[in-house]
C-alpha cells in the first residue's frame, strides 16, 4: 500500500480506514489514509485494484465549525450537541 501512496520522505501514515464510499453506487471499497501531511483517498475498482490516488494537503483543509453537529459526535467528544 505504501508504494501506491507515493509518500514524501518525511511523511508518515497516522491512520487508515477502509470501506469508504466515494463516487457512486456500490463504491464502498475505497481507502482513506491520514498522514502527517495529507488526507489521501485511494480509489479502488470492483475487485480491489487501485484506480487512482487523490491527495488533499492538510494545509488546504479548513475547520468549518468546532461544535458537535450530531448526537453521535457529541457522544464521541463528550460535549453537548451545538443545536
Amino acid at each position: 500500500m505504501a508504494d501506491e501512496l507515493n509518500l514524501n520522505a518525511d511523511e508518515t501514515v497516522v491512520d487508515r480506514i477502509g470501506k469508504v464510499g466515494y463516487g457512486g453506487f456500490l463504491s464502498f471499497n475505497n481507502d482513506l489514509v491520514l498522514t502527517n501531511q495529507n488526507v489521501i483517498l485511494v480509489k479502488k475498482g470492483l475487485f480491489g485494484d487501485v484506480q487512482d490516488v487523490v491527495k488533499f494537503p492538510l494545509s488546504s483543509l479548513r475547520v468549518v465549525s468546532r461544535r458537535c453537529n450530531s448526537a453521535q459526535c457529541a457522544a464521541a467528544c463528550g460535549r453537548e450537541c451545538g443545536f
